[in-house]
């Protein structure tokens, strides 16, 4: 039998992770103790708190790889589930109801769905006019139950399946898609050569950077990475070598404190603080995505991929002997190094002509990633040529 009407496990939040799960995850572990964490399977990670979440919203709003966060309020087998879905919507008199079997096959969340929520409507029905807003017979999507206002108007519930147990929860926050769509494709300036880091990567990269309250992105661009980390709450200074890339970002974020600077020097620490108006003692951090070379519109052969990265090396081995000589022993810089895709063979920049061993050797050493304490962890989309590898590197 479930246990929802013994024990509420209020304290008991569930996260769904996004497209890469092993990056989300990490993002996860350095914003929360590992010893608060549950479990994880799959895309799905369940961390235990002492009091329950006071605002999961704005704390979703600030965790670029998680898709949703579910409060859970019971524990039981998929044969419970009749029993304890209808105990929760008939206690909270929700007459609109999505349900969402999680971590389960396409068939079993088929077959679930099917067989539970026609009848789960009809035991609901005495109270008056219930409708569920499943799609027969499929999970309801984040962006549908988004824009729905499920949770507000009546209530998402889901079935995690964990092993032999099931979780049952409903869910107190959805990513807010269409505000990282507006982010990422409504900028008043925008260069596609530039690059076009998502705003849910640079939120990652930011919260790997750990408890600081300066982010400096030496490689601004059009200032996503400074949009994200003011709208975190984080103060932002940018830097690039292009005149052009500096006025974009002053347009999209005019909070920011942006320069220009050369292309071998980088302007020190406390020099960027005192020309950003910022007050000694705070924790700065380089968080950035370089140049990733030129736009490709073919899968390079061996020849160019190595001449690409050849350039890369040189440009990323000044950067960091630049840092190495302007910031203070301590600082964390979370970095993106380009890996190129030849059909089936990945050319990582990273480990082209040494160069990871050149940067730990100036004096940097690689901060390795929950869970797993790996060196990186790479972010791609299907069909790119160009990936990326995410590391977290320390000045010592």
């Amino acid at each position: 039998m479930p246990n929802h009407g013994t024990v509420h496990l209020v304290t008991e939040y569930a996260f769904i992770l996004g497209r890469n799960p092993e990056l989300s995850l990490a993002e996860l572990l350095t914003l929360f103790p590992e010893d608060e964490l549950v479990l994880h399977s799959g895309h799905t990670t369940v961390f235990q708190y002492k009091n329950p979440l006071p605002e999961p919203q704005k704390l979703l709003d600030r965790i670029g790889g998680t898709t949703k966060i579910i409060e859970v309020f019971a524990r039981g087998t998929f044969d419970d589930a009749m029993e304890v879905l209808t105990a929760y919507l008939t206690e909270h008199n929700a007459k609109i109801f999505g349900i969402n079997a999680i971590n389960v096959s396409s068939a079993f969340e088929q077959k679930f769905l099917r067989h539970i929520l026609i009848p789960l409507k009809k035991k609901l029905k005495g109270d008056g006019k219930v409708r569920f807003v499943n799609k027969p017979f499929f999970n309801v999507s984040e962006v549908f139950a988004k824009k729905q206002r499920l949770i507000e108007k009546g209530a998402e519930l889901n079935c995690i399946q964990t092993g032999k147990e099931v979780l049952f929860g409903k869910t107190v926050a959805i990513q807010d898609f269409e505000g990282y769509a507006e982010r990422d494709y409504g900028k008043e300036v925008r260069d596609p050569r530039a690059g076009m880091l998502p705003p849910k990567l640079a939120q990652i990269m930011i919260n790997l950077a750990g408890e600081v309250d300066v982010i400096y992105d030496p490689f601004c661009g059009t200032g996503t990475i400074l949009n994200e980390a003011i709208l975190m709450g984080k103060k932002a200074i940018g830097s690039d070598i292009e005149p052009k890339m500096i006025e974009a970002s002053k347009v999209n974020v005019p909070g920011a404190a942006v320069f220009q600077h050369d292309a071998a020097v980088l302007y020190g620490a406390d020099k960027l603080m005192s020309m950003a108006n910022i007050k000694g003692g705070q924790r700065i951090a380089i968080v950035s995505e370089p140049s990733l070379g030129p736009p490709l519109s073919h899968f390079p052969g061996i020849p160019e991929a190595k001449k690409i990265l050849a350039s890369l090396s040189v440009l990323y081995r000044n950067f960091f002997t630049s840092v190495s000589k302007n910031f203070p022993k301590g600082t964390v810089i979370v970095f993106i190094f380009p890996y190129i895709r030849n059909k089936g063979d990945l050319f990582y920049s990273s480990q082209f002509d040494g160069l990871i061993e050149k940067i730990t050797g100036a004096g940097f050493s690689i901060e390795p990633l929950p869970p797993d304490s790996r060196n990186s962890l790479d972010y791609e989309r299907p069909d790119q040529m160009i990936g990326r590898e995410i590391m977290r590197l320390r000045l010592k």
